[in-house]
């Protein structure tokens, strides 16, 4: 897990984010994000789709949540399948 510095006035700031890879290739990483005054949280999920490289199609999906807790809900089940499917999640 990172967290990064601080982001601008009015950009999301980023609040943590988990990298899952599987024989040493990417496969998730997911991104909480916060925008300034919200409650709530959007998790950015990044997919490295199955056969494809680090430099290959990625896929990115917003997963908006009205709450921070519903959202870390979602990544602890996220990360507990990736686990499951033998990926090491840093």
């Amino acid at each position: 897990m990172s967290v990064p510095a601080a982001s601008p006035a009015g950009e999301p700031h980023e609040l943590f984010a988990y990298r899952a890879h599987r024989e040493g290739k990417p496969v998730v990483v997911l991104r909480g994000l916060q925008s300034p005054g919200s409650s709530g949280l959007t998790v950015e999920a990044e997919v490295h789709p199955a056969g494809s490289d680090a430099r290959g199609p990625v896929l990115r999906r917003p997963y908006r949540f009205a709450s921070r807790e519903q959202a870390m809900q979602f990544v602890e089940e996220t990360l507990l399948a990736l686990e499951y499917l033998d990926c090491a999640v840093v």
